[in-house]
């Protein structure tokens, strides 16, 4: 046994990385919640329905020209026709066909300018 005496008894182990290993997590858990808080909330884009953007397009009708605004009344009012002005819309709609399937076509007469507006007025969205 004497050749061992150079065996060193069991040594404590020192608080100071323990203390470094807490420290650490804590400042990294603050980092984490002041990114999360802090951060500028996305906002959520409110996609437009197929309804909203007829309506908007209805609302933007160019009468200067009179082939495209018969079309697009046509098509985006079909979203907005119910019960109640369906008869109404068709009887309109027929008239209106004047203006849709030829190559020259006169310009839109101010009664259906004003009975176009006046559909588009009647919307409730």
């Amino acid at each position: 046994m004497q050749g061992l005496k150079d065996i060193k008894g069991i040594v404590g182990l020192q608080a100071s990385p323990l203390y470094l290993i807490i420290l650490v997590v804590v400042v990294l858990l603050v980092v984490v919640l002041l990114a999360v808080f802090l951060k500028p909330k996305k906002r959520k884009k409110v996609k437009k329905t197929q309804k909203q953007i007829a309506y908007e397009k209805l609302k933007n009708i160019d009468f200067s020209d009179t082939k495209q605004a018969v079309y697009d009344f046509s098509q985006n009012y079909a979203f907005f026709v119910n019960q109640s002005n369906k008869v109404e819309f068709e009887s309109f709609e027929k008239e209106l066909e004047i203006y849709k399937y030829k190559k020259d076509i006169p310009n839109l007469s101010q009664d259906d300018k004003d009975k176009i507006k006046s559909f588009v007025g009647a919307i409730k969205c």
